[in-house]
């Protein structure tokens, strides 16, 4: 199992464990933003926030080795939100 996922599905890291599984150069691409975030304290930063902002962290529906520095994890995430 990925890293990155192990911790994400023990429940809401810190920075603080998440940053040591990150390369320093780490780039993180999010679908809500124009600019990817890069380097490892702003990506465990927002790793840490965006898991805290959930109360379930979802399912991991994929997992993908893109090459031997990639890889490609895709998260399900329930809303809070009931619809009606």
């Amino acid at each position: 199992m990925q890293p990155l996922r192990k911790l994400r599905e023990a429940g809401p890291p810190t920075s603080k464990p998440a940053a040591p599984i990150l390369s320093e150069s780490v780039l993180m691409h999010s679908p809500i933003l124009i600019r990817p975030i890069v380097g490892r304290e702003f990506v465990a930063i927002t790793i840490s926030n965006s898991s805290h902002s959930q109360d379930n962290p979802g399912q991991c529906i994929f997992e993908g080795k893109i090459d031997d520095r990639t890889t490609l994890l895709r998260w399900r995430v329930q809303s809070k939100a009931r619809r009606s």
